[in-house]
């Protein structure tokens, strides 16, 4: 929780050497602009590290490989961060887990592709307008249980297509929920 609100805080640049970004870090330093998030050394980010920054792009995250959240209200990595509009594919492709990473980036209008994620689902890209999803890796389960509880969405009300891989046992009720976009569902599952 290092700038954990610091509203005077307009602009953050981010060395090439960073290793390890905290739980809550910039955490609702709501004023501070990312133009290109490049940390090419990173090993370690924790939850709610950027949560509500004005993130614009992820260039690198290192060997960054999950997203946790965090026991002290933070929330996801990326949380909110609403000027959020690209995440290179590199990112993408080095993920086994996102927990909340992405809920809330609402001009995050990208393709899905997720070729490493394992396990469970629950709100990675809630509340982002993900145009298709295309490969969600080994996920085993599609959580969408809690959808009247939090009124959320694992990815959203606005993709296209989906294409379920074949590692998928269980989709949660409500996994679907909210969206009248959905013109296409691929089920690999057996």
């Amino acid at each position: 929780n290092a700038f954990r609100g610091l509203q005077g805080v307009t602009r953050i640049i981010l060395g090439d050497a960073s290793r390890t970004i905290q739980n809550g870090c910039f955490f609702q330093c709501i004023n501070a602009v990312i133009d290109d998030l490049n940390c090419p050394s990173l090993t370690s980010l924790e939850g709610g590290a950027f949560n509500s920054t004005k993130v614009r792009k992820i260039t690198s995250l290192g060997s960054v490989t999950s997203m946790p959240n965090n026991s002290s209200s933070t929330g996801g990595v990326f949380e909110n961060c609403t000027e959020l509009t690209e995440i290179a594919q590199e990112v993408l492709d080095k993920l086994t887990y996102i927990a909340t990473a992405w809920r809330g980036c609402s001009n995050l209008r990208i393709d899905l592709i997720l070729p490493n994620l394992t396990g469970t689902i629950t709100h990675g890209f809630t509340m982002c307008p993900i145009q298709r999803i295309l490969n969600l890796g080994k996920i085993t389960n599609l959580f969408g249980d809690a959808i009247l509880l939090w009124n959320t969405y694992p990815f959203g009300t606005e993709y296209t297509l989906m294409i379920l891989p074949d590692t998928l046992t269980r989709i949660g009720r409500y996994a679907f929920a909210g969206n009248s976009n959905l013109q296409a569902l691929v089920i690999k599952a057996v």
